[in-house]
């Protein structure tokens, strides 16, 4: 389908490129971006009848394909125009990184979506290799997405908080009006006292848990977004606490609604504090 909002990529570098200006660039097409992809599943459950067979559906990567069309304008700026886009997603394909997909709607919400760059054989992609200088008319460019993670990302932070005051389970309330579990990430502040072994469990009873301390006035953070391939536990110091994860630990995750995030390993007589933040995240835009 043709778009009328606003459509960017954001390499990891943090340049921004609009992909409908309509100027130099126009979307002719922007496609898997409004389902959430993958496939039902139905297993029949031994000695049962059919009608207590399991069901299901398996999330799967999402592609979104965006055709753009890259004019000259009159100008003669084929060439250069298509440099530009493929000099734009080089230093993700260069570093084997990851960029993010910015979508605004004509109703005004944004959203994003993480996603690999586009390979340079794409077609039109590679044309300025072979594109005489000058050249006039349009030029079709094919752009393939792909996002390990499907979920579209609000742009907008969300906050959940919770203060340390003893040795008992501490719940942080986090509030996600998205309709899919979103990552986040969590910083354990202790002010008075120390922070021992701790522990966090999300509502899913997702725990992961360290063999460690926390010792004022140092905090942990704990980077949990495995969808930008971002997994950092350290100290304000630069201490690495990966090392120092118990086995079977899992990541935790804010579920849609609201739902308590729960800590532990605090101390009587602390007043520090717990910080969870995340995106709401949409299985996809609307």
């Amino acid at each position: 389908m043709a778009i009328k909002g606003y459509l960017s990529y954001t390499n990891h570098e943090g340049s921004v490129l609009r992909l409908n200006n309509r100027a130099r660039f126009f979307t002719r097409s922007f496609s898997g971006a409004f389902y959430i992809p993958g496939e039902p599943i139905m297993t029949p459950v031994p000695s049962k009848p059919m009608a207590s067979s399991y069901g299901g559906y398996n999330t799967t990567d999402r592609q979104v394909i965006v055709v753009v069309a890259v004019s000259d304008l009159g100008d003669g700026g084929v060439t250069a125009a298509l440099r530009a886009l493929y000099a734009h997603f080089w230093p993700d394909q260069r570093d084997s990184e990851r960029g993010t997909i910015t979508y605004t709607t004509e109703g005004n919400i944004t959203r994003e979506l993480t996603v690999t760059p586009p390979d340079a054989r794409e077609p039109g992609l590679g044309d300025f290799w072979h594109a005489a200088p000058g050249a006039r008319g349009t030029v079709d460019v094919t752009l393939r997405f792909w996002a390990e993670d499907p979920g579209w990302s609000d742009i907008t932070l969300q906050t959940g908080l919770g203060a340390i005051v003893g040795v008992g389970a501490i719940p942080v309330l986090c509030t996600s009006n998205g309709d899919m579990d979103a990552w986040c990430t969590i910083n354990v502040d202790p002010v008075a006292t120390q922070t021992t072994n701790l522990s966090i469990t999300d509502s899913h009873g997702n725990t992961l848990s360290f063999t460690g301390v926390i010792t004022p006035p140092r905090d942990l953070t704990l980077v949990l977004n495995p969808a930008r391939g971002v997994l950092s536990m350290k100290l304000d110091d630069g201490t690495d606490w990966k090392g120092l994860r118990n086995t079977g630990s899992k990541i935790p995750r804010v579920a849609p609604g609201a739902n308590n995030i729960t800590f532990t390993g605090g101390a009587a007589g602390d007043d520090g504090g717990i910080t969870v933040t995340w995106k709401d995240k949409f299985s996809g835009h609307g």
